[in-house]
């Protein structure tokens, strides 16, 4: 609410002691809606520090019901049984060629291209 003078006041409040644990699903896919998954991770953060990384994993090969049980049965049962988390906050999208599996076609294509240095002209 602003004062007579047009000041804005601020305050600040207490911010609760912890937070209750979030997960977020990765997913590298090419951003049109018919690309397979290339592959799938996920994280579990609480109190602003990621607490929990779930390895990713290469889809090549999974049918769409198999990585549904796989995220469900496997992942969140697990993130379930461990936090008490039932859903992901967040699903994040990101391209195969930013895929961290060692020895990945589509990773190594982009560290590749940087990994060799400069050439002078």
């Amino acid at each position: 609410m602003a004062s007579a003078e047009g000041a804005v006041e601020t305050v600040s409040l207490p911010v609760a002691e912890g937070t209750m644990p979030y997960a977020n699903l990765y997913i590298w896919r090419e951003k049109r809606k018919d690309a397979p998954i290339h592959a799938i991770a996920a994280t579990v953060f609480q109190n602003g520090s990621k607490v929990l990384e779930v390895k990713p994993i290469h889809c090549a090969g999974y049918r769409k019901r198999q990585l549904e049980k796989y995220v469900q049965k496997d992942v969140m049962s697990y993130l379930k049984a461990r936090f008490g988390i039932t859903f992901f906050a967040d699903e994040i999208r990101l391209e195969p060629i930013e895929c961290p599996i060692p020895g990945c076609p589509w990773g190594d294509r982009f560290t590749g291209v940087f990994a060799q240095p400069l050439k002078k002209v």
